[in-house]
């Protein structure tokens, strides 16, 4: 809008805000989900805390340490809420979550596929890497949609139990899996002919 000082004045901010999130909730493994009410950092596993990677980018994935802390972010949520569910790993939406009888939810399952796409795009220089993440983003894809309807409806949540599932359609749980898909296309691009391929 031609509005350059202020442009830069609000990506100045922007840029404390994301310095001020790293130096008062990252932990070893990944960010606290927030404070209590007393000031405490929560340290509870949650998946919205993807949403530090994407879409807001706090941690750059084009810089190697900041990739580095994504990774570790990624597979303590995994170890923490994340189950095997259709060959694929799914994501609880944090821990302890018993909303609609618990189990996984679709849209925090997508969501750690999106990441681990955008990981596969910034691993340029090793297309291992790339490969696995994308392995592991496409095996999520497909727990999802193994919990939608015949019709290919997904859910918000993917139940307790094969084939049960809450709020279906859900427009979240379907806009994250277009949003996958289209950068699954991208890491494919990148990737090339030259791709060994494991599966679809």
């Amino acid at each position: 809008m031609g509005e350059e000082a202020l442009a830069g004045e609000w990506g100045g901010t922007a840029e404390r805000v994301r310095q001020a999130l790293l130096s008062t909730l990252w932990l070893e493994d990944g960010f606290a989900r927030g404070l209590d009410a007393d000031g405490r950092l929560d340290t509870s596993a949650d998946s919205s805390v993807l949403g530090l990677l994407t879409p807001f980018r706090v941690l750059r994935l084009e810089v190697e340490e900041e990739r580095a802390k994504a990774r570790r972010l990624v597979e303590n949520l995994v170890e923490r809420i994340g189950v095997e569910s259709n060959g694929g790993i799914a994501l609880y939406r944090f821990e302890r979550d018993d909303y609609a009888g618990g189990g996984p939810s679709a849209v925090s399952t997508l969501w750690l596929a999106r990441v681990m796409l955008a990981l596969a795009l910034a691993a340029k220089d090793d297309q291992r890497a790339a490969a696995e993440y994308r392995e592991r983003a496409m095996a999520a894809m497909r727990a999802a949609l193994a919990s939608g309807t015949e019709t290919g409806l997904l859910p918000e949540m993917m139940g307790p139990a094969p084939g049960s599932h809450w709020a279906v359609p859900h427009g979240w749980a379907m806009a994250s899996f277009v949003m996958a898909a289209l950068l699954l296309d991208q890491v494919e691009g990148r990737l090339g002919k030259n791709f060994e391929r494991h599966g679809g």
